[in-house]
Formats: C-alpha cells, sequence, structure tokens
C-alpha cells in the first residue's frame, strides 16, 4: 500500500485513519517519509487471523468501506461497517459484495 507515508497520517482527511483501522485488525503499519507498508497478522504468532473490529462508523471513510469489508470477511469475528454514504455508482459496487 503506497500512499503519501507519514504525512497521510497526519492529514485531516478520513481516509488517511485507515491505516490505524488496518493496526487496530492486527496488522503492522510501517511508514516512511514517502510510504506506508501494511503487513498481515504473523501465520507464526497465536493470532494469526484478523482481529474483528465490532462497529466502524465509515463516514469519514467512505471510499475504503469497500477494502475494509473485504478485509472484515476474512476476520474471526464480526465487523459492522455502519455510516456509508452511498451514491448510485457505489451502490453498484456495494451489491456485488
Amino acid at each position: 500500500m503506497d500512499v503519501c507515508g507519514r504525512y497521510m497520517l497526519h492529514m485531516v482527511t478520513g481516509d488517511a485513519k485507515f491505516c490505524a483501522l488496518l493496526s487496530r485488525m492486527g496488522c503492522t503499519v510501517s511508514q516512511t517519509a514517502v510510504s506506508t507498508t501494511v503487513t498481515g497478522p504473523s501465520s507464526s504468532s497465536s493470532s494469526a487471523s484478523l482481529i474483528p473490529l465490532g462497529e466502524v462508523d465509515m463516514g469519514d471513510l467512505t471510499d475504503s468501506f469497500m477494502t475494509l469489508a473485504v478485509l472484515a470477511a476474512a476476520a474471526d469475528g464480526v465487523t459492522r461497517i455502519v455510516n456509508i454514504a452511498v451514491s448510485a455508482r457505489s451502490l453498484l459496487r456495494v451489491m456485488w459484495l
């Protein structure tokens, strides 16, 4: 995942918070000045699967909710994504999830 590095983490936009959600799911997030690397949970650890997030308000993260939906499907438990501002185009994409 290549974004604008640490600058992304400190931006005001909601998408900058997505790395924090990945970290809560058990991923390792490493950032440099120019990139962000996300690694899933290690298969050698006792918690090798993604951690469910419970209810997640995606009101500020509407561009990222589909990525979270795919990751949540792989987690051992329930993640409920709420507060999605849906446009007609987004609705068609959601229907295929």
